[in-house]
């Protein structure tokens, strides 16, 4: 009894934990009344979603997380607004009863929410005392007054297909933000200006009507809803800024069809709204003729069109625009330095999918120092050293991620900018003296931030001094956009940059990717480098805020340190692994008894328990159950998360990439840690190292099961980018006095690898060799491959022995990433050494065993391309010809459809008819009218394979063959062909009736000599004299007659004589004696036609004469000679 209490007040004691409001939620909410309107402040300690709405004269304000604070203490300062307030029962909703008719807007300011209350009407007031009349006479009277403070902004509209346009006309520059939050992005600018908001209204179709404006005294702020699906992009062009709303295909259809065509108003500046910029590539002429006023003469509406549609065409902002997403601040000199990009949020590649990567490389022939960063809207990257960039080739590798690239001018430096796919960013590597540039969907940030430290009383005077090494000197460069100057500092150290950003009141240096950039916001500012680091001063010192505490503090937001935990493993272990019965049975029991609103909380935790002790499978198990019982658990952070540790933990690389991808994860550096190894096993693990490295300190937390194999893949990961210092982190991290074999083999392997990188080829071989003896399998037989690779990379292993040695591992480790690259790379091999048959049989076992995994359609690729050069590019004419026909016959799935396949059979089928191979030349030719042609093409080929069949003396499959292939598209010189070679297989088969009734009212000469043969062959002597004497030549031109017609004489008498037409054989020999006595038959000749000395043919000799003439030359000793000449194809 007494254990069982026990069990009950212990498990109510966890129910208490689950159910009690997270200290991790909101810290409390502020409220102010102001001029024009009313705010309230959401702080949080953590990044949520909301929504704010007015239903009649409830405010009602939705979190996606309980509410911590107390809501009635803005009842106080907000009495003249709001009446009353309720909490909902999950805390996650609060309704605010409102004392008037007004309009809400929200949006974020960091972690915080903010909710405004303005008068839904112009000048509206609170409820007063007032009467009805009084009120409306307020009304009445104050409408027709301004609510907005500033000089008049002119807003320009334009729509289009897929967006909707707006254009704020500023005299000057100023600066800007634009925040998204859900369905609403606010544009806030830093100067204040009243808009006519009618007649912007009027000309904005109904998705964007409700838009709400707040003008005061120190600024601007608009609020634009955004449709769903839709997304907000902005730039510059001068002091213009342009706001696009972005719509689906689907809004832009509904919207088409919904809004009427934009109206020109009085208070709107007539005009096109595209904004055409100053192009860096010489087209300022072109940005200027874009931007004339509405009276010119010039044809606006048609440079409108041609504009619209080369916009709707591309992906990009046109040259010269500062294209940005999200939220940002706009790129002008005096603009303070915000928190950046997004690390994690907008950037990452798409669940289970790779990221296209454009990698810009730039070669140098000494150690060069380098900067990379992004300005108003370009990429810019620096070198401390002049040379010309071949910017085809830089293009060529960028393809569709780099929009445009140049070089600008310098004699001491290399300076490159370039316009990126929005969402992509850059990261730095190098190999060797070669900088590589990586554009990806990735964090902006760098690999190790510089520390930055003010320092107001130096020596020198106040400055801020960053300690790095190999500093280049300052660099003084100006931006053709935004028409300033600044200073950058190329560094040598590979990834060491600026983040987050700073600003101070002289100079402000933003986030970069690699190196330090200095933007001086007045000319006393300077730039010195030393062997002790970088620092910037300024003439009588650089200026500090009074507080710098409150600076360093302000300058640091955005780079937490206490990173945010959604896998706390340790806890979820609940004791020791020894007492992991007990505390099982107590986690099941506290699933049974709980009640039906708190079993899937309960199941969740016996899921972390199962995770936390290694029992995967079991934790997935528990979470489908949840999926299956519950509808918000499954998309809350937690679950996700839980979901995607153990999918990884089993491998399920894609399914755990989709988990740390949920919005519900976005922004967690956790997250992205565990997303980054899973999409590592996906590929290209080297494009994941800078997030790996970024975020690998929440391996600290994790118990030692968990946090070796992950250290153990981390380090692999950053060890392809060459970071020794960040491989032996991880490294250090795995390494326990407990390790297993496999935990120190796997060291072991990547030391040998980490030697390899850097060059020491020896150290390397020495260290995979000694896992030659290891008992574990796995880095045996990765650590033999790659020391028999790099054997034979310094020549000391030929390549007979590689692969020799390469076989030996086909079974050492069956299935996953090693035994496909282990077949492709042996195909590659094999082909290397002309085994053609061998590698295609290699790669068709990587293609089949491993279709589901990525890189196997490689295998399918090199199987294709392999056949294309044996069979259509010429290889396999140097293959032995039954070789090439016995491996095309197994591998002839790979034949492409259409005429490139179609010319492969064809020459194929040549060859094998050229050496005799006709029945193999037949099987090939009968599949491919049978299963790939069709029509006249069909015909062709069927007369192809007639005549092999003919040849190979199977009359009868020849006449099946020309029957089955018959096509009424056959044109009258293909029939007849078709004809004349069935009726000789019709003769062939002791048909020859029929043969010759086949060639009636064929008079060619083919068919007179065929009629010759079959009446010959039957020993119709007079038919086949007749069908003769129709192709020898007449009596006048037989001098210096030809051979064959010599013959063709010859059988005429041949066949005269066995007729017994003797006045016919003395008139043949008056007529061709002496052409013939000319001729290598004349004694033959003369044998036939010589009249015996009786004056009567003694027909008993006459067969002795033919004996010595020439035997009669057939229709097929034709076609004979025009296959040795041309080949099979070249007969029709």
């Amino acid at each position: 009894m007494r254990s069982l209490v026990s069990l009950i007040g212990a498990l109510c004691a966890l129910w208490l934990v689950v159910l009690l409001p997270n200290g991790a939620g909101a810290a409390g909410i502020r409220a102010a009344t102001h001029d024009n309107f009313a705010r309230m402040v959401f702080d949080w300690n953590e990044n949520v979603t909301h929504t704010a709405e007015v239903q009649g004269r409830s405010l009602i304000v939705r979190f996606n997380r309980p509410f911590d604070g107390d809501p009635k203490t803005v009842l106080k300062p907000l009495g003249t607004y709001v009446s009353g307030v309720t909490l909902s029962e999950d805390r996650k909703s609060l309704t605010f009863a409102l004392k008037g008719d007004y309009a809400a807007t929200a949006f974020l300011s960091g972690q915080s929410v903010v909710v405004d209350l303005k008068p839904a009407k112009p000048d509206a007031t609170p409820d007063t005392k007032a009467d009805p009349a009084t009120k409306a006479d307020t009304t009445t009277k104050t409408e027709a007054k301004p609510t907005q403070s500033g000089p008049q902004l002119p807003v320009r509209v334009g729509s289009h297909n897929d967006f909707q346009r707006l254009v704020f006309d500023w005299p000057k520059t100023v600066a800007y933000k634009v925040n998204t939050s859900g369905s609403q992005a606010q544009i806030v600018f830093d100067k204040p200006a009243s808009i006519n908001t009618d007649a912007l209204r009027n000309s904005l179709p109904p998705s964007l009507k409700t838009f709400t404006v707040d003008a005061t005294a120190s600024g601007l702020s608009i609020v634009l809803p955004i449709p769903e699906g839709g997304r907000v992009r902005h730039f510059t062009n001068g002091p213009k800024v342009v706001v696009d709303v972005l719509v689906s295909a689907e809004q832009a259809a509904k919207a088409a069809e919904e809004s009427p065509a934009p109206q020109q108003l009085a208070a709107l500046p007539q005009g096109d709204d595209d904004v055409s910029p100053a192009s860096a590539s010489n087209a300022k002429d072109k940005a200027a003729a874009s931007t004339k006023p509405a009276d010119t003469k010039t044809d606006k509406g048609a440079a409108a069109t041609a504009l619209d549609k080369a916009l709707k065409d591309s992906i990009q902002p046109p040259a010269g625009l500062t294209a940005q997403t999200g939220s940002t601040t706009a790129p002008t000199g005096a603009t303070p330095a915000t928190a950046g990009k997004d690390d994690t949020a907008d950037t990452a590649a798409a669940p289970g999918v790779r990221s296209v990567v454009a990698s810009l490389s730039f070669p140098w022939n000494e150690p060069t120092a380098a900067a990379v960063f992004e300005r108003a809207g370009y990429y810019w990257v620096v070198f401390d050293r002049h040379q010309n960039v071949d910017m085809k080739l830089q293009k060529k590798l960028g393809g569709s991620v780099v929009q445009f690239i140049e070089q600008l001018p310098s004699r001491s430096a290399t300076v490159v900018r370039m316009l990126i796919e929005p969402g992509y960013n850059a990261s730095v590597r190098r190999e060797g003296l070669l900088w590589v540039v990586d554009f990806m969907r990735q964090p902006y940030r760098p690999t190790h931030p510089v520390e930055i430290s003010p320092q107001p009383k130096s020596p020198v005077g106040p400055r801020l001094f960053m300690p790095v090494s190999d500093a280049a000197k300052p660099l003084v460069l100006q931006d053709p956009e935004v028409g300033d100057r600044f200073i950058t500092v190329p560094l040598l150290a590979l990834g060491s940059g600026v983040y987050p950003p700073h600003s101070y009141p002289d100079a402000t240096l933003p986030a970069t990717i690699q190196g330090i950039v200095v933007e001086p916001q007045n000319d006393k500012v300077m730039v010195n480098t030393s062997r002790n680091g970088v620092d910037v001063t300024a003439q009588g010192g650089l200026t500090f805020s009074t507080d710098l505490a409150q600076i360093q503090a302000t300058s640091s937001i955005g780079a937490s340190t206490d990173l945010t935990r959604v896998l706390d493993i340790g806890s979820w272990m609940h004791g020791p692994s020894e007492d992991f019965i007990k505390n099982k049975q107590v986690l099941q029991a506290a699933v049974g008894i709980a009640p039906a609103n708190r079993r899937n909380p309960a199941r969740l935790e016996l899921a972390r328990f199962y995770f936390a002790h290694g029992y995967e499978a079991e934790a997935l198990g528990i979470l489908d159950t949840i999926a299956a019982d519950s509808q918000d658990l499954p998309n809350s952070g937690a679950f996700k998360a839980l979901h995607g540790a153990a999918s990884f933990m089993m491998g399920r690389w894609a399914e755990a990439v989709d988990d740390f991808s949920h919005p519900s994860l976005a922004g967690v550096e956790e997250a992205a840690f565990w997303r980054a190894l899973a999409q590592a096993e996906l590929g290209q693990p080297e494009l994941q190292a800078q997030t790996v490295r970024d975020f690998g300190g929440v391996l600290n937390g994790y118990p030692r099961a968990i946090k070796v194999p992950l250290a153990l893949q981390a380090a692999q990961i950053v060890m392809q980018t060459g970071d020794d210092q960040a491989t032996n982190t991880f490294l250090a991290a795995a390494e326990a006095e407990d390790n297993t074999p496999h935990e120190k083999a796997a060291i072991t392997y990547i030391n040998g690898k980490q030697a390899e990188m850097s060059g020491n080829y020896e150290g390397a071989v020495e260290k995979w060799g000694t896992l030659e003896d290891s008992s574990d399998r796995y880095y045996r037989a990765l650590a033999t491959r790659d020391r028999l690779e790099l054997l034979s990379r310094m020549e000391q292993l030929d390549r007979p022995n590689l692969i020799k040695g390469l076989e030996r591992l086909r079974f050492a480790w069956r299935g996953g990433p090693f035994e496909l690259g282990l077949l492709m790379r042996l195909g590659d091999l094999y082909s290397d050494e002309k085994e053609y048959g061998k590698a295609l049989r290699v790669w068709q076992q990587a293609a089949t065993y491993f279709d589901k995994q990525p890189g196997a359609e490689l295998a399918m690729n090199r199987m294709r391309e392999t056949f294309d050069q044996l069979y259509y590019g010429g290889l396999a004419d140097s293959m032995p010809p039954l070789r090439a026909i016995a491996l095309y016959d197994e591998f002839r799935e790979l034949t492409p459809t259409g005429e490139k396949g179609d010319e492969m059979i064809r020459r194929l089928a040549d060859r094998l008819v050229s050496v005799d191979l006709l029945q193999q030349a037949a099987a090939l030719l009968e599949r491919q009218v049978k299963y790939r042609l069709g029509g006249a093409e069909r015909a062709k080929v069927g007369a192809r394979l007639g005549l092999v069949y003919l040849l190979d003396h199977q009359p009868d499959k020849a006449v099946e063959a020309l029957l089955q292939s018959k096509s009424p598209e056959t044109s009258p010189g293909l029939e007849r062909q078709r004809q004349q070679l069935l009726a000789r297989a019709l003769a062939d088969v002791g048909r020859p009736e029929d043969a010759v009734i086949l060639l009636e009212g064929d008079d060619s000469r083919n068919a007179d000599l065929l009629r010759a043969e079959i009446e010959w062959k039957s020993g119709n002597w007079k038919a086949a004299a007749a069908a003769l004497a129709k192709v020898v030549p007449p009596p006048e031109q037989a001098t210096g007659m030809t051979e064959e017609d010599a013959r063709l004489i010859l059988d005429l008498g041949t066949a005269l004589t066995l007729s017994q037409d003797e006045r016919a054989v003395a008139d043949l020999r008056v007529r061709y004696g002496t052409a013939m006595a000319q001729t290598p038959y004349k004694d033959a000749f003369t044998l036939i036609t010589t009249p015996p000395v009786s004056g009567v043919i003694d027909y008993r000799t006459v067969a002795d004469r033919i004996k010595q003439a020439e035997n009669f030359k057939s229709f097929m000793s034709a076609y004979r000679e025009r296959l040795r000449d041309g080949g099979l194809s070249a007969i029709n």
